[in-house]
């Protein structure tokens, strides 16, 4: 799978995401390319004013390869 800028996608990479918090407050978060579903990407991050991690799903289109 391709980034935005069409880079390749790997598991391991240092991608950036958003992430919405609330109704109108969107973050800029650095993750890690966790692993791959058949149409999107599964990444780990640290939420905005968080001390855990998350896992999330994203469209490889929306991340970028650092």
């Amino acid at each position: 799978m391709k980034d935005f800028f069409g880079k390749e996608l790997l598991v391991g990479d240092t991608v950036a995401l958003l992430q919405r918090s609330g109704s109108s407050s969107v973050y800029i978060r650095k993750g890690t390319v966790i692993g791959f579903t058949p149409n999107k990407v599964k990444v780990s991050f640290i939420p905005q004013g968080a001390t855990f991690t998350e896992e999330t799903t994203r469209e490889p289109q929306n991340l970028i390869k650092e």
